[in-house]
């Protein structure tokens, strides 16, 4: 059995994708697990800082329909960040003492 790719006729040559957002590159500062809770309260708000600017960016490139290629990406790269600053948010709930 074999199978065959279809060309993605959305697809633009021009579409460049940066994989090491989907290979997991992205994160390569303190692993979470190991991190104090002041070096994940910091990691935590530089990764809302960031899920902010990229929803932005993201909002404009939709705006034109010429950027629609580039607004995928920027859409991909949003998801990986907001999986990364969900995990952050979570180590952090994790650290705080129970009252």
């Amino acid at each position: 059995m074999s199978e065959t790719l279809i060309p993605n006729p959305d697809s633009s040559p021009n579409t460049t994708i940066d994989w090491s957002v989907l290979e997991g590159d992205y994160d390569k500062e303190t692993d979470v697990n190991q991190a104090n809770p002041e070096t994940t309260t910091e990691q935590l708000d530089k990764a809302v800082m960031d899920v902010i600017a990229a929803r932005e960016e993201l909002s404009k490139l939709l705006e034109d329909p010429k950027d629609w290629p580039a607004a995928r990406e920027q859409s991909v790269a949003l998801q990986a960040l907001i999986k990364h600053r969900n995990k952050l948010a979570e180590q952090r709930a994790n650290e705080r003492p129970a009252e």
